[in-house]
């Protein structure tokens, strides 16, 4: 965990960091308990795999990349990528509306 003290702000890098340690922490319990049920069920030939989207706008966002890299070894998910595109209005970049 990252500790702030009142006079120093953790980099974004770091928070980054952090970020990411979280999801594969997250990613491996929820495999674990998934997996658990799935094998009370004794037939696991009948399961479906868990359809995970992600939608990205930017490969430099993309934050939970190792996450999606991670599903696509396991055969218990099915990751998808959605890309969002962006345009240029006026001169910031926006998404595109709805």
């Amino acid at each position: 965990m990252i500790h702030v003290s009142e006079n120093t702000m953790p980099s974004s890098e770091t928070l980054v960091t952090e970020y990411v340690q979280l999801f594969q922490k997250l990613y491996k319990l929820q495999v674990k308990v998934l997996k658990e049920r799935l094998s009370q069920n004794n037939d696991l030939s009948n399961t479906q795999k868990i359809k995970v989207v992600f939608f990205v706008s930017l490969d430099c966002k993309f934050a939970a990349k190792p996450l999606f890299e991670k599903m696509l070894k396991d055969d218990l998910f099915e990751p998808l990528i959605v890309v969002v595109p962006l345009i240029i209005w006026g001169g910031g970049t926006k998404n595109l509306p709805t």
